[in-house]
């Protein structure tokens, strides 16, 4: 009897103890949700197209149709593309915000390949323009940014085991140099005889290309560069070949072949290669940037 009475009392204890426990738990649970909530709110967004115009001088370049270059030389381009990352924006104290892929992007590692053989918006920019659209935290920035060149971890990475748009060749990489051409020009010219190829690119690390617009912006904008929630702004880059082919001394790049100086009309390092790295600095210009809806 005493036994019994005794284990009764311990049963009674322990369902209040494990009731006191569940109570405990759910209480702890409800106050974990809410920190969760106020430690991560919810940051607007709004949409960004970054349009990339390729140009002669004043003009829209169009593949395959020949002009002259600064130099008096014939050239047709056929093939003009490169690799772009770290696009950010940057506030007045230069705090960057990245921008972020959306969802429908095969591209979501923040690299993208800019290719004006496979254009995919004209709306008044030529027929070779090339879109990106993005998603960016609203607010007023002072600067829009951005590299040409490959992020260190993917440039000299197994190529198999990249992401996407990483993981192919795509005419941007050299087998035999192990690496990426971060910049490639493909086309011909008449200087030396009919037809000849002529193939310009950048590449290793060194030869990164960062540009940020800060000044013009402010210039272009007291206000700066807008992104709204709910809305697009689009920002509107060209990318002179001329400037790319005037050197930075003022003369001319040339394809005519000088004795004892490597080939201008294939370049894939070297001095060249630097030459047409320090003229792309001048190469790109934002052009626009507004909120269009």
């Amino acid at each position: 009897m005493l036994y019994s009475i005794h284990l009764s009392q311990i049963k009674n204890k322990m369902k209040k103890y494990n009731l006191f426990i569940a109570i405990t738990l759910l209480i702890l649970g409800v106050t974990s949700c809410n920190k969760d909530d106020k430690a991560t709110p919810t940051t607007p967004k709004g949409n960004v197209e970054i349009v990339f115009v390729p140009k002669i001088g004043n003009q829209p370049l169009v593949l395959n149709q020949g002009f002259v270059t600064p130099a008096g030389e014939n050239f047709t381009i056929k093939d003009f593309k490169f690799y772009v990352n770290e696009v950010a924006f940057a506030m007045m104290n230069s705090t960057e915000k990245q921008v972020t892929s959306l969802s429908t992007d095969s591209s979501q590692n923040g690299v993208w390949l800019i290719d004006f053989s496979k254009p995919n918006f004209d709306a008044g920019f030529g027929t070779q323009a090339y879109k990106l659209t993005v998603q960016a935290d609203a607010g007023e920035y002072a600067d829009f940014r951005f590299a040409i060149k490959v992020p260190r971890a993917y440039n000299m990475a197994d190529i198999s085991t990249n992401p996407f748009p990483l993981n192919a060749k795509n005419g941007m990489y050299w087998s035999w140099n192990s690496g990426f051409k971060f910049l490639v020009i493909n086309g011909t010219t008449d200087v030396g005889a009919p037809n000849t190829p002529v193939h310009l690119s950048i590449g290793l690390d060194y030869r990164s290309s960062v540009y940020n617009f800060r000044s013009m912006a402010l210039a272009s904008s007291r206000e700066g560069i807008k992104v709204e929630s709910g809305k697009t702004t689009r920002i509107v880059l060209e990318y002179d070949v001329n400037a790319l082919l005037t050197n930075t001394d003022g003369s001319k790049y040339s394809f005519v072949a000088q004795p004892g100086k490597a080939n201008p009309v294939q370049v894939h390092g070297g001095e060249l290669s630097d030459k047409i790295f320090a003229n792309s600095a001048a190469a790109v210009d934002l052009k626009e940037f507004k909120i269009i809806n």
